[in-house]
């Protein structure tokens, strides 16, 4: 079970809250999530594939550090 509250496009939460219910259930590869209040189901697969697993377990984005040299302030990094 889940405690929920709304946060409207300001960043100010509601003051309501409401609960929601779910259910789990583990089946050898597929972890189901089911929404018991929306009736809705989320299946989720574990993956297998070594080299998809290495590809998805990278960071999105890669940067290389950026110096910036500032007069009053020095070398910022």
């Amino acid at each position: 079970m889940t405690r929920e509250r709304a946060i409207s496009d300001s960043g100010v939460p509601s003051p309501d809250e409401w609960e929601r219910r779910f259910a789990i259930e583990l089946d050898g590869d597929d972890l189901s999530l089911t929404d018991l209040d929306l009736d809705g189901v989320q299946v989720l697969r574990r993956e297998r594939d070594p080299a998809l697993v290495a590809t998805l377990s990278q960071p999105i984005i890669r940067r290389d550090p950026m110096t910036r040299h500032e007069p009053r302030l020095g070398t910022l990094r």
